[in-house]
């Protein structure tokens, strides 16, 4: 599910150069804005970019790596 939202915001055509941080996935997964929640999804974003799904820009940002 964080893949697909990263890949949604990256695939958007006016998403030149957009990065989500987990704070923002978190609203787009319609999650409780918290603390715990927004690390868990930090992690799992951190884990998916380990393996190139996302690509972490700079720390904290992520987006759709580019072919």
């Amino acid at each position: 599910m964080i893949a697909v939202v990263v890949a949604a915001a990256s695939a958007h055509e006016n998403a030149v150069g957009i990065a989500l941080r987990a704070r923002q996935v978190c609203e787009a997964m319609d999650l409780p804005v918290a603390p715990d929640n927004i690390n868990n999804v930090r992690l799992k974003l951190k884990r998916l970019a380990d393996r190139g799904i996302p690509a972490e820009t700079e720390p904290g940002l992520f987006t759709q790596p580019r072919p």
